[in-house]
C-alpha cells in the first residue's frame, strides 16, 4: 500500500538519501505518547508540516499491525511506524512538492 509523509523540502532530501529517523526522546514522549516512530497516512493529507509530500510503498499488514496506534482524521488513516521498519521499503520518493518563492 502507498503511504504518505509531509515534511520540508530540506528534510525530504535527507530522508531520501539517508532514510527516516525516529524523533528524539522529548518528541517521542510529547507527541507520540512514548512510542517511537513516524506518523504516515494512507492518503495525502494537508498539514502545516512542510511543502513536500513523500510516498513509500509498504505492506498493508505493516500499516494494520500498528492499528492500536493508528487513528482516522477526516478521510485519512494514520499509523505510527518505526523508522527502521519504513526504511526496509525505501527510499521514499517525492510525491508532490509545493515550494514557495
Amino acid at each position: 500500500m502507498q503511504v504518505f509523509y509531509q515534511t520540508t523540502f530540506e528534510d525530504a532530501e535527507r530522508i531520501i538519501s539517508k532514510g527516516f529517523e525516529d524523533p528524539d526522546e522529548r518528541t517521542i514522549v510529547i507527541m507520540n505518547g512514548g512510542n517511537a516512530g513516524i506518523w504516515v497516512s494512507d492518503s495525502p493529507s494537508t498539514t502545516d508540516d512542510g511543502d513536500t509530500m513523500l510516498t513509500l510503498d509498504i505492506p498493508e499488514e505493516l500499516f494494520e499491525r500498528r492499528g492500536k496506534r493508528s487513528f482516522t482524521v477526516g478521510k485519512c488513516g494514520w499509523a505510527l511506524i518505526p523508522a527502521c521498519e519504513l526504511n526496509r521499503y525505501g527510499p521514499a520518493k517525492i510525491w508532490k512538492e509545493e515550494r514557495k518563492g
